[in-house]
């Protein structure tokens, strides 16, 4: 559909300029209309930002070069829609952790190489 340098120029520019902004402002924005103070919503939009920023990195460069490269411009908002439902869903959960519990859900199940020499 589209040319495929556009398809990678699109998406670079999305990940390097508009996931981080997105992210950090959903994050802030939440934890303030929970109630909370600024200097609290930094601090939980500092612990929950990388964790989902890597989570961002897994899913939308590949959704977008499909999307740029492969859809009908026609079709690419209900395309966008149908991934930014799952997407959404995972920023609710990341939203919802509590102070502590927002490292990366991969990093949870793999056990630190001390604890593994311990074990044997």
């Amino acid at each position: 559909m589209g040319h495929p340098v556009t398809a990678v120029v699109k998406t670079l520019l999305d990940q390097a300029v508009m996931a981080p902004a997105g992210i950090g402002l959903f994050f802030v924005c939440m934890s303030m209309l929970e109630g909370n103070r600024p200097a609290e919503a930094w601090q939980s939009t500092k612990e929950k930002f990388k964790p989902t920023l890597m989570a961002n990195y897994v899913l939308w460069p590949a959704a977008n070069l499909i999307n740029f490269a492969f859809v009908p411009p026609q079709q690419r908002i209900l395309y966008c829609n149908a991934v930014y439902v799952f997407w959404a869903s995972f920023l609710s959960a990341m939203a919802s952790k509590k102070p502590g519990e927002a490292e990366a859900p991969a990093r949870r199940y793999i056990p630190a190489p001390e604890l593994v020499q311990k074990e044997l």
